[in-house]
């Protein structure tokens, strides 16, 4: 008997969702640009959400440190991850070593904690910075994304909303090497901005 594997889930939604905000997003900025800027900034907001789904945090699979976890270490976290859900019973995995460049160059070790409640339970990528556990700059910016869809219905106009994600967007932690796409030389946007 063979077993199969499942493939992964999708974790950044549907693609035809992020068409459809992606149109909606140029379209307001279409009203005040050229086809050039509008087709310009599109594109940049396209690869940026492109690279966000790429950086998602996951469960590290990486090399397993030696000495996996202390006790102290299980303290810090649960104590971390009460700070992001209160109340709730927490699964830690094991300490991979290493971190992706947008973690900052301080970032040692990663672990995948799992806190749950009666109501849910949600994944969350602990790093370990300057000899602390503590959620990474990738990690902290998916909480913040996470919870600006989770209100996108709060916004009066879907116009807003789509502002709203490309300034946070823009704060998404890149790699120094991350290309950054053109975007209009009169915007903000063009600007670069300083790793993590």
């Amino acid at each position: 008997m063979t077993l199969r594997s499942q493939p992964e889930p999708r974790r950044f939604g549907s693609y035809a969702v992020w068409a459809a905000a992606i149109l909606a997003a140029s379209a307001m900025i279409g009203a005040t640009s050229t086809r050039a800027e509008t087709n310009t900034e599109y594109l940049r907001t396209w690869k940026l959400l492109d690279q966000a789904r790429r950086i998602r945090p996951r469960q590290p699979s990486g090399h397993v440190r030696e000495l996996n976890i202390n006790d102290i270490e299980i303290r810090e976290l649960q104590a971390a991850a009460a700070q992001v859900l209160p109340r709730a019973l927490v699964n830690i995995g094991p300490v991979s070593t290493g971190c992706a460049c947008e973690d900052g160059p301080n970032c040692t070790d990663q672990v995948w904690v799992v806190a749950s409640t009666a109501a849910e339970a949600k994944g969350l990528l602990f790093s370990r910075i300057n000899g602390a556990w503590m959620l990474g700059p990738v990690q902290k910016w998916w909480v913040e994304y996470d919870r600006l869809n989770d209100g996108r219905r709060s916004f009066a106009k879907a116009s807003e909303f789509y502002e709203a994600q490309r300034r946070l967007l823009e704060k998404m932690p890149l790699c120094s090497a991350y290309k950054w796409p053109a975007a209009d030389p009169g915007s903000s946007s063009s600007k670069p901005r300083s790793e993590p």
